[in-house]
């Protein structure tokens, strides 16, 4: 039972993480495409030019534009979390130019790739 235990843990684990470099892949691509890939049918979406709950094809607009006015030149982790439901968050930095933005994502797994449900940028003080 430990064994089977040990072993559901490693392969948890090894998903995540590689769930996180996908992630932070796609933050470090100007090319919004990179992220909006991983976004669920409708989902939230929160920056300073929208607040709402979204359809992909909107969202993708969102981050089109977000990205354009915002280039990314570096991402970094800063938490992550999960539960046994296969719902993940994410919390990071995104540098764009001068500015940093707190970056919050909640997503779901499915067959073994993220679908973000909730996408959050905020400019950090």
């Amino acid at each position: 039972m430990r064994f089977f235990i040990s072993l559901t843990l490693i392969l948890t684990f090894s998903v995540l993480n590689a769930q996180d470099q996908l992630i932070a892949k796609a933050f470090n691509n100007p090319d919004h495409t990179s992220i909006t890939q991983y976004f669920d049918a409708n989902l939230e979406i929160v920056t300073a030019d929208a607040n709402g709950m979204y359809s992909k094809q909107q969202a993708t607009q969102i981050m089109k534009s977000f990205f354009a006015a915002n280039p990314p030149s570096n991402y970094t982790q800063k938490h992550k979390g999960g539960s046994a439901s296969r719902s993940y968050f994410e919390i990071g930095e995104l540098v764009c130019g001068e500015r940093k933005f707190r970056t919050y994502l909640l997503y779901n797994l499915v067959q073994e790739k993220p679908q973000i449900i909730e996408l959050r940028i905020e400019i950090e003080d």
